[in-house]
């Protein structure tokens, strides 16, 4: 077997109605469950975060996580990397679930419901409940029915990926996830002849006809898909919904409405009608698709009342555990939803899956001292420990305590990294005149490419060199140091990225492969990343983020043994990562549970204040949604700066992998992206925290460490103090860019 039959595998048949699901009854003595009968005696437990909340606790009475019987059982709980800690429990809260993958919800909440019809004798159709059921179970069959051969019409003509860009409905969809809300808004800007995904400000008075008209015409299909249809839009919701043969298909209805309904002073669409049609079914099957699995897990309760079933949660199979969600707060704007497309490269298919936000995961940190104190239950001292976690601009690292204790680093630690520098320099080969731009290649070939040039471009020389940029770093190195790490942008960038420095160039490489996967010729898996040093490597490729933290890679001195890192690629999270805007919703949520609004007041429309609440957290989630992130093309002040706190800090981590032993550190920042005016010697302007991200991350980090003045009230001069001790270093390798 694949798995031992440990707990909740074995079924006892007793000829009764239902079959009992046991333990295994050798796990008293079983050699393999040695350690989890030590736990209750033992005086350490050491656990990941998503042990905390995911696995469950053993030997228990009761089914839970481990993080409940922490509150009964520890004294003290310390969270190491506490600003990780968050993020995990962050994504604990991500629901993410395959729709039609194979055994996905849509498949097993059919099957489950005509099994337990068949079981009862179809006795709960006769029930008002069991009615309502089979009525949201056809809606959404018949959505995705609607929705499914649109996207794979996609994948037949090959406008998905890397060609979407002719089709708004395969672009958008490769963006990332969208809803109805953000398919239907593309729309309106389309058909307002908007092409940008940013607004210019020469087309703003376009982006407000383009909002007026959603409102006015799509609104109403997104905030409720089974209600009474705008009036125009009603012929299209009865064909497309229709139980008989209608004269004309959802498509041709939806290109006779955009016909009629072209915005005032707008072209008509020409050859891009039925494209356009397209999108406007799409955002209806899509809003109608999220509405139902709503409404369906919500009535999970009722069914198994209905059917007798012993349980209906493995139908949401990678929900967050119900006991948990019962104590954790919903998102403001209530538990949002999204689709996400996925397309298998080799195969002419794809996955629609689902992506609900369910809480806010970060609330539990918060509270790991007094979860369940409403019970009586004090729980443990807990100790939150982070080298970054405070900055109130970062979404993904700010842990909004004051700290108590800071540890200050030692003398010869800071003069090592005052040593340290960043050097921007660009690579260039032909067709790369302008620099090599890895980050935002566009479309996966594309980018692998880029990896490609940027390798080759590090690894040999230049025309009329002697000496590749790589053999002149590692040669000013210290002897015992004279190790590289390449940072890409992911882990296939970095394979692609070591597999042509062992192939094509005469550098040995390793490049760091997910503990889950087999390492293969090249591989070294993330676990064993301390024993780069002990192998005949120069280099270790790796994705950003998989060296950044939690591994020491030092020399037989016990100093790192890297002294110079160099960046493949500008930091950029890829358009599927959902890590920035679940860490800014978080954000702006936990901010609102600190800091409440107060009702006492006579003055106080608590109404008013939920509903500005909600408003503002739906805007940031439409804002995110169907857009592609990207550095220059974020307006919102509060995004931007928030993706460029959270960058620097990933930036100063990686940064320490090499400081290790109060020793110095080169990097080099290769990537044109990085600082693009800077990058191109026909452009004499100079960059701006809007073109560049290393430009905004240093005037953010100037602004963050500004003295406020000996005027300044006790907790600015506090926040100056703790900003300046955790950031200061940053600061200095910032202002002293070596930009070539």
């Amino acid at each position: 077997m694949d798995e031992r039959p440990c707990r909740d595998k074995l079924r006892i048949d007793d000829s009764g109605k239902r079959t009992q699901i046991v333990d295994c009854p050798l796990l008293a003595v079983c050699p393999a469950q040695a350690a989890v009968r030590r736990v209750p005696t033992a005086q350490v437990w050491v656990a990941t975060p998503a042990a905390l909340l995911a696995s469950r606790a053993e030997p228990a009475t009761y089914k839970t996580q481990w993080v409940i019987p922490a509150q009964h059982e520890l004294d003290l709980l310390v969270a190491d990397e506490a600003d990780q800690v968050m993020t995990q429990f962050d994504k604990q809260f991500m629901h993410h679930e395959p729709l039609t993958s194979p055994d996905g919800w849509s498949s097993r909440i059919a099957l489950a419901w005509h099994e337990g019809l068949a079981r009862t004798w179809y006795r709960p159709m006769a029930e008002r409940q069991g009615l309502r059921y089979q009525q949201y179970a056809a809606y959404h069959a018949a959505a995705l029915a609607g929705l499914l051969p649109l996207l794979m019409r996609l994948l037949t003509e090959g406008q998905e990926g890397e060609g979407a860009g002719s089709e708004l409905l395969g672009e958008v969809t490769a963006d990332g996830p969208f809803s109805g809300h953000t398919l239907l808004m593309r729309l309106a800007r389309a058909m307002h002849g908007i092409t940008s995904r940013v607004e210019e400000q020469q087309q703003s008075h376009l982006w407000e006809r383009a909002e007026e008209y959603f409102h006015t015409h799509f609104a109403r299909l997104v905030e409720d898909p089974f209600g009474t249809p705008p009036p125009g839009l009603k012929l299209l919701v009865d064909t497309m919904t229709s139980g008989y043969d209608t004269e004309s298909s959802a498509e041709e209805v939806a290109q006779d409405w955009l016909t009629h309904h072209i915005p005032e002073g707008m072209p008509h669409p020409g050859e891009r009608l039925a494209e356009f049609a397209r999108v406007l079914v799409a955002g209806c099957w899509s809003a109608r698709i999220t509405n139902t699995v709503f409404e369906l897990s919500h009535m999970q309760e009722s069914l198994r009342s209905l059917m007798g079933a012993e349980d209906t949660n493995n139908m949401l199979a990678h929900q967050p555990k119900p006991e948990l969600l019962a104590l954790v707060p919903e998102q403001p704007m209530g538990n949002m939803m999204a689709l996400q497309w996925t397309r298998n490269p080799k195969q002419d298919r794809g996955s629609l899956d689902l992506l609900w936000l369910r809480g806010v995961g970060r609330w539990l940190l918060y509270h790991l001292h007094d979860l369940l104190a409403c019970e009586g239950v004090e729980g443990p001292h807990v100790l939150l420990s982070s080298a970054t976690s405070y900055n109130p601009l970062s979404a993904r690292y700010h842990i909004d305590i004051l700290p108590t204790l800071i540890l200050r680093e030692p003398p010869d630690c800071a003069d090592a990294i005052r040593k340290s520098r960043l050097y921007f320099r660009p690579r260039r080969r032909p067709g790369h005149e302008r620099g090599i731009y890895v980050s935002g290649a566009g479309g996966r070939g594309a980018r692998q490419a880029a990896v490609r040039a940027m390798t080759d471009a590090v690894c040999t020389p230049d025309p009329g060199a002697a000496h590749s940029l790589l053999e002149q770093v590692l040669e000013g190195c210290d002897p015992d140091r004279r190790r590289a790490l390449f940072v890409a942008l992911s882990t296939e960038d970095a394979a692609t990225s070591a597999h042509y420095m062992n192939t094509r160039t005469g550098v040995r490489a390793v490049h760091v492969v997910p503990d889950r996967q087999a390492p293969g010729l090249y591989g070294l898996n993330h676990r064993r990343i301390s024993a780069f040093p002990r192998t005949d490597a120069q280099v270790m490729a790796a994705a950003e983020g998989s060296a950044g933290r939690g591994h020491n890679m030092l020399n037989e001195h016990g100093v790192a043994a890297i002294q110079a890192i160099f960046y493949l690629a500008r930091l950029h999270p890829p358009p599927t990562d959902l890590s920035f805007p679940l860490a800014v919703l978080n954000a702006q949520a936990m901010q609102r549970l600190l800091n409440p609004i107060l009702c006492d007041d006579p003055d106080a429309d608590a109404a008013n204040e939920m509903r500005k609440l909600a408003f503002g957290a739906r805007a940031t989630w439409s804002t995110m949604m169907g857009r592609p992130l990207n550095f220059r093309a974020m307006k919102e002040d509060y995004l931007r700066h928030a993706f460029v706190a959270d960058q620097g800090a990933s930036l100063y981590q990686t940064t320490g992998r090499g400081l290790r032993g109060n020793v110095p550190v080169q990097v080099y920042l290769l990537d044109a992206a990085f600082a693009p005016r800077a990058a191109d010697p026909r452009d004499t302007a100079p960059d701006t925290d809007r073109t560049s991200v290393l430009v905004a991350c240093r005037d953010l980090t100037r602004q963050m460490l500004a003295d406020p003045g000996p005027t300044a009230d006790p907790r600015a001069r506090l926040n100056h103090q703790i900003h300046t001790a955790v950031w200061g270093l940053l600061g200095h390798l910032l202002d002293t860019i070596d930009w070539g």
